[in-house]
């Protein structure tokens, strides 16, 4: 009888697009569903068949494969009716005549997706709340009408950017659009797909077509973007259907707002950050750049610890926070006398006080920022406070100000001690010449187990040995333009470029961040210098050199937005090529022509 029936009903015009399953019992069934293959309808051929709690639940997971299960027997128990039920899969009952079964059927199923479509919207909001970025909300966005077979076909999620120029950029794909990251819309083949996105955001509305629906979700919250989805499609909607996508746009609204206003936050909170602690350092021109190297290098130990075994266990919120709290390591510092702080010689005992106070005046200053701020910033100013007071304690207990020793230590105390340590080390202070990093190192390794926790100097060591080991770019002597400022420039970016490269590498996200903030500020610093040279030698070629860094500045700012939507993995690789590529033309090309012309002034110059 099931097997006449499943004939008919593969015949019919009403099921002319559905697919069926014959199964002879309800393991058979849960086998195909298993499989991953979409099966609108199986039809179950048993004469007492009651599925039990581990069926339904088996039933419950491959939910989305099914919509009705048919069955020649009697009725279901209610329990597991109702189980069935609350898995969206319709259980009928077959007692009709097999003429109207189609009917039948193409009702369930009806009825099927329009609960479906219902549940869309109403779980949207709790599924999306797990975005912490805008690219998470718009691929968790596109995730969720791909378990509803929505955007199986092809999907986008765009948002306009306004910088360099305002443009809509497609942040995420499914189906055809699968690894379409970051992608202007301009750039994307469908034409159909850019006509009927373009139309839809000039209008600031949804938008259905034959082939095509373009999904606006409006942002009430001031300084948030609107936002877009593009589906392609392989038959006009019904009415009912465009209603519900509208719905579960609204639905969706709240959490790109989210994703954006934190964003915002986290910047201006990281940009705080950075000024205070500018304004501990500003005083010594030498360590202006210390706190953002500390920062960089600590992210970087902390992230190879929790990869690999270290011996010491790293909590989510140190890992996460560490390098943005140990940028205001030495906030303390601005309590500090400028005489002290800048003195060339050795410190008598009243000044060496005067020193260590800066790590009680730190800790006290970021413990209010604890009492004033809200969960998250909390976190972060609480880990800075422990850092600021005890990244002076040594690990056999005869640091400065507690005694702490050992696992007394805040872990992320005990990392921060080592790479300022370092740091300053290699660095040329009032009162020292820089070290070579090879007795800096030797002096790290002599100090493990009494000045540094022996955990984190091994780990410091791999991190160290690892960039060593990968260079993508080298300095040489045949690099140099003729000026001492302009190659200290230059050297410097091939350092950022190269550090860019390991933590690629690693896929040390953490660190890429502090780098490309780096990498920004310092490209916009030496293009400004160098503009200067150029201006001030009379090179008649400056304006063509000023357009290439501003081509420059674009395409590094275009990859910093992309990470800032969460996107990073998408362009490290293209970023760091572009970098190596642009650095050698940029020094051996642009460079050298300058040098030339600089050095040709000269020599007129001498002879006249």
């Amino acid at each position: 009888m099931a097997s006449q029936l499943a004939e008919q009903l593969r015949g019919s015009p009403l099921l002319a697009n559905t697919t069926l399953h014959l199964a002879s019992d309800i393991d058979e069934a849960h086998d195909t569903l298993n499989a991953g293959t979409p099966i609108a309808v199986t039809l179950l051929h048993a004469s007492d068949e009651h599925p039990a709690p581990a069926h339904v639940e088996s039933v419950q997971a491959v939910q989305p494969q099914m919509a009705v299960l048919v069955r020649c027997a009697s009725a279901l128990p209610a329990v597991l009716a109702d189980a069935l039920w609350d898995s969206g899969v319709a259980d009928r009952l077959f007692t009709q005549d097999i003429a109207d079964w189609a009917a039948t059927l193409s009702a369930a199923l009806r009825e099927h997706d329009r609960r479906r479509l219902h549940l869309l919207v109403n779980e949207s909001p709790a599924r999306l709340a797990g975005g912490r970025s805008f690219g998470e909300v718009a691929a968790l966005a596109l995730h969720l009408l791909d378990e509803h077979q929505l955007a199986s076909r092809g999907a986008l999620f765009c948002i306009e950017r306004h910088d360099p120029a305002a443009q809509l950029i497609a942040v995420a794909g499914k189906g055809s659009f699968a690894g379409v990251n970051c992608t202007p819309l301009a750039a994307i083949e469908d034409a159909a797909a850019r006509d009927i996105a373009g139309a839809a955001w000039t209008g600031r509305r949804s938008l259905f077509g034959a082939g095509h629906a373009a999904l606006f979700i409006e942002t009430s919250a001031e300084r948030t973007q609107p936002a877009l989805i593009v589906l392609q499609l392989d038959a006009a909607l019904p009415s009912w259907r465009q209603r519900i996508l509208e719905s579960f746009t609204r639905a969706v609204a709240p959490a790109v707002e989210h994703s954006q206003l934190t964003q915002q936050l986290v910047r201006t909170q990281r940009a705080m950050i950075s000024t205070l602690a500018m304004l501990a350092e500003y005083r010594d021109t030498e360590t202006a750049r210390h706190v953002t190297r500390v920062a960089r290098l600590s992210a970087e130990i902390a992230g190879l610890m929790a990869r690999e075994d270290f011996g010491r266990k790293l909590a989510p919120q140190l890992l996460e926070h560490i390098g943005h709290a140990s940028v205001l390591h030495d906030l303390g510092k601005i309590a500090v006398s400028e005489n002290v702080l800048l003195k060339p010689g050795p410190l008598d005992a009243g000044e060496r006080q005067q020193v260590k106070r800066h790590v009680i005046i730190g800790h006290d200053i970021l413990k209010q920022s604890v009492l004033l701020a809200t969960h998250g910033e909390a976190q972060l100013f609480e880990l800075a406070a422990e850092i600021a007071r005890s990244h002076h304690e040594h690990y056999d207990g005869s640091g400065y100000p507690d005694g702490l020793a050992s696992e007394e230590i805040p872990l992320a105390a005990r990392i921060v001690a080592v790479v300022d340590v370092f740091d300053a080390l290699i660095s040329k202070r009032p009162y020292k010449y820089p070290w070579s990093d090879a007795d800096a190192l030797r002096l790290i390794r002599e100090k493990a187990g009494t000045h540094f926790d022996p955990a984190v100097v091994d780990a410091f060591c791999a991190v160290h040995e690892r960039k060593a080991k990968t260079r993508f770019i080298e300095w040489s002597d045949a690099m140099s333009v003729g000026n001492p400022e302009l190659d200290n420039d230059h050297r410097r970016l091939i350092e950022i470029v190269n550090q860019l490269g390991v933590n690629v590498e690693l896929r040390n996200h953490n660190s890429i961040e502090f780098i490309l903030d780096d990498l920004t500020s310092f490209v916009h610093e030496h293009f400004r210098r160098e503009e200067a040279y150029l201006e001030q030698i009379g090179f008649p070629d400056r304006q063509r050199h000023r357009d290439i860094h501003t081509t420059i500045m674009a395409r590094i700012d275009n990859a910093r937005w992309k990470y800032l939507q969460g996107f990073l993995t998408a362009i490290e690789d293209e970023l760091l090529s572009f970098l190596t590529q642009w650095l050698n033309q940029h020094i051996c090309g642009e460079g050298r022509q300058y040098a030339a012309y600089a050095g040709f002034v000269e020599a007129s110059s001498s002879i006249n």
